[in-house]
């Protein structure tokens, strides 16, 4: 599989949960992470800008990625969203065949992630649905 994580950055919370949510259930991405406010410089119009924004992380296939960035074009508020791929070149491999499932657009119900051991299963749901608490955040 040739997955990607799409940076998208979005105006306010609202606007980011609106684009996170409508690429999971369209299945472009498999799973968006909002990774909170952001501090942005850039030029527009001639000028040096500041904005405050939110930082979102999509997970998908390279096959899904000129789909999914048509649609945060469509969904958006700015004239101009970022929407830019990195590749994936590594992973869990149990999260990025998830990765691949989740985003088949051929699939019409949801995943039961079938095929993966249930260990694999289980570490794949935890990295997903749980995140670590700031006092269990390794600081080095």
């Amino acid at each position: 599989m040739s997955a990607v994580a799409v940076f998208i950055t979005a105006a306010n919370a609202r606007e980011a949960r609106r684009l996170a949510t409508a690429l999971v259930a369209e299945r472009l991405a498999a799973c968006v992470t909002d990774a909170g406010v952001v501090h942005s410089v850039y030029r527009w119009k001639g000028r040096v800008e500041r904005a405050r924004e939110r930082l979102l992380i999509a997970k998908t296939r390279r096959a899904r990625l000129a789909a999914l960035v048509a649609r945060v074009k469509t969904l958006h508020s700015y004239d101009v969203p970022e929407a830019v791929a990195l590749p994936i070149v590594g992973g869990n491999p149990a999260y990025l065949t998830w990765v691949e499932r989740e985003t088949d657009q051929r699939a019409t119900v949801p995943s039961t992630r079938r095929g993966v051991s249930r260990a694999a299963d289980r570490a794949a749901t935890f990295s997903i649905t749980r995140r670590p608490s700031s006092s269990s955040r390794n600081r080095g």
